[in-house]
């Protein structure tokens, strides 16, 4: 079992993996016993409280390389002191790290939305790529700037225009970006609206229109970035171009 590529781990007495490693043969899982420059390994080592376990031969270095730091990611062993390639690490889903804590919130129900009595207007974001914006992967989201670009454009709302520029108080006074389908919907921006600037705007073929904003560098109005919708709001979204956005409260 010499040949090929592994991951193994070392294990205190009470089965809890302290170090995970990779070695390109299996002789590697032992020679740590002789010599190693992780002292917190050392002192494990040297306590005999400790047993080796590997998994592998493995085809290649990466699949190896990939499974030791998944399970690095994913377990945070006290002896470890590096990660590896950030795409193999175990990572929140749908929002970037720094948001994690927001997911395990209690979902937002349609009176945490309704801000001050003021309408929203939610738009449905996928992860499909356009020419000139790109879609959202939850397993790695796009830049903040990539974001602003995919939500604020282009909806279809031409016929909201002529009221909203001569009535702006009418207008929805927040763009909310969602993903997801009821119940496993996830905020991923929440921005506020110009409400002034309905009229400047250029309405392009099909009634697309690009919502304009107060400032394109705020993507978290409100702390709603991040936080679930719970089912019970009935934010649904429809197949076509003028089901794509909805407007709470309604009219």
């Amino acid at each position: 079992m010499n040949g090929g590529f592994f991951v193994y781990i070392y294990k205190d007495k009470k089965q809890n993996i302290q170090y995970v490693g990779y070695g390109k043969n299996s002789k590697r899982a032992i020679s740590h016993q002789a010599k190693t420059h992780n002292k917190s390994l050392e002192e494990l080592i040297e306590s005999g409280g400790y047993s080796v376990h590997i998994a592998g031969p493995f085809d290649d270095e990466v699949t190896a390389r990939t499974v030791e730091a998944a399970l690095i990611s994913a377990i945070d062993p006290f002896c470890n002191k590096k990660q590896e390639k950030k795409e193999w690490r175990f990572r929140p889903i749908g929002v970037k790290p720094e948001l994690t804590f927001r997911l395990a919130e209690a979902p937002l129900q349609l009176s945490d939305l309704l801000i001050d009595n003021k309408k929203i207007l939610f738009v449905r974001i996928s992860n499909i790529n356009f020419s000139d914006r790109v879609g959202y992967d939850i397993s790695t989201p796009p830049k903040d700037s990539a974001i602003v670009a995919r939500v604020k454009k282009y909806w279809q709302l031409n016929k909201y225009i002529p009221q909203w520029a001569e009535n702006p108080s009418e207008s929805p006074s927040l763009l909310v970006g969602v993903i997801g389908s009821p119940g496993s919907q996830i905020i991923i921006s929440s921005m506020e609206i110009d409400i002034n600037k309905w009229g400047d705007l250029d309405v392009h073929k099909g009634g697309l229109v690009e919502v304009p904003l107060k400032n394109a560098r705020e993507l978290d109005m409100h702390d709603l970035r991040g936080r679930k919708i719970d089912k019970s709001v009935g934010l649904k979204f429809g197949g076509i171009r003028s089901q794509f956005f909805r407007i709470f409260p309604e009219s």
